[in-house]
């Protein structure tokens, strides 16, 4: 589904809506093409030096064919990790914070880590169904994701079942469904 940049802000401010933490904070969606990620969540480092961050969610524009295999729901996902993130980012000191992304850049499995924890919260804090739906919708991109980064992020990325569990069943999904994500 091609969403413009309207629809993109749109889903963007409605997910940012449902964090109690990111409500009110100054949070900047921006499209880019010179980044790594298809989507990337972090702090303005200019705003460590005030008395209030500010944050950004860039969206790297030149993933389009990836991007254009996604709908709502898919996105609304995204962007409620990448909030995540940035949920995690207020909670820290502006020390903690350097530190913190020091240790992010430079050790995987700080990272990966991080990056099960972040999804843990966004599918534990009001977006299960979408967090839920996208692994299986990227478990099915055969044509635009190859089979050895799927698995490379499912293995390091994807919550382990403790984490996601009360909530899983909740909405319906038992453990054994979960595992299907693979």
């Amino acid at each position: 589904m091609k969403l413009d940049f309207n629809e993109y802000k749109t889903i963007f401010n409605k997910t940012k809506t449902v964090y109690q933490e990111t409500r009110d904070l100054p949070i900047e969606l921006k499209f880019k093409k010179d980044i790594f990620f298809t989507m990337r969540g972090g702090v303005n480092y200019t705003s460590l030096l005030g008395k209030k961050r500010k944050y950004f969610v860039f969206v790297n524009v030149n993933k389009k064919v990836l991007l254009s295999e996604l709908d709502e729901i898919n996105i609304t996902a995204w962007f409620a990790h990448e909030l995540a993130h940035i949920v995690e980012y207020e909670k820290m000191s502006n020390w903690n914070l350097l530190i913190f992304l020091i240790k992010y850049t430079f050790s995987l499995e700080f990272r990966f880590m991080v990056e099960k924890r972040v999804n843990a919260y966004a599918a534990n804090n009001g977006f299960a169904n979408e967090m839920f739906s996208t692994w299986k919708k990227f478990l099915s991109l055969k044509e635009v994701v190859n089979s050895r980064y799927k698995q490379y992020v499912i293995k390091n990325c994807r919550p382990n079942w403790e984490q996601v569990k009360d909530t899983a069943l909740k909405i319906g999904i038992n453990q054994k469904e979960y595992e299907s994500f693979l």
